[in-house]
């Protein structure tokens, strides 16, 4: 199985989000030293979040839709917001996607902490893990292209909130 995963995450793909027309992308990013993209594409109507999903691959050939259907895809999802300040005006800010599939949980992260100079860095990453994401390390995380990605997990969160229990409850 991890080897199957491991090719999941192999070969190119063009640096596009992979959401339809009638979706709002809520995250997109072409995998650095890939040209496959990851993205999270929903449907919000009137402020209320109908249909989620998350896609990795190419336009041409997706090698992961998650859930595959849509009917109550949002209760799929898991979200944490984190926004831990180290008092000096650094810290780190991120929002964390979280679903499962088969037996591994995935993690689309975005967001930012602060270096030893002072300045942030933005982080924009996807990890899978083979046990809890809390108590484990990840099997792979591909990084996103520094350039070109498309951030709104905010507003997903302003949508859902931290949406359906999806990880182990401590």
């Amino acid at each position: 199985m991890l080897q199957a995963l491991c090719c999941l995450f192999a070969g190119h793909a063009a640096a596009q989000s992979l959401c339809r027309t009638d979706e709002e992308v809520f995250f997109s990013c072409r995998i650095e030293r890939s040209e496959k993209t990851a993205s999270v594409c929903g449907v919000a109507v009137d402020g209320l979040l109908t249909r989620l999903q998350y896609r990795f691959g190419t336009p041409r050939h997706l090698e992961l839709t998650y859930p595959p259907a849509v009917k109550d895809s949002v209760t799929h999802f898991q979200l944490e917001h984190v926004n831990s300040n180290d008092g000096k005006g650094g810290g780190q800010f991120y929002n964390e996607l979280f679903f499962r599939s088969g037996t591994f949980y995935y993690a689309v992260l975005s967001g930012k902490h602060s270096r030893e100079d002072g300045r942030f860095e933005g982080d924009r990453q996807i990890s899978v893990f083979d046990a809890d994401p809390w108590l484990s390390s990840p099997l792979r995380t591909l990084t996103c292209a520094p350039s070109g990605a498309v951030d709104h997990l905010p507003r997903l969160y302003d949508l859902i909130g931290e949406g359906e229990q999806i990880l182990p409850r401590h």
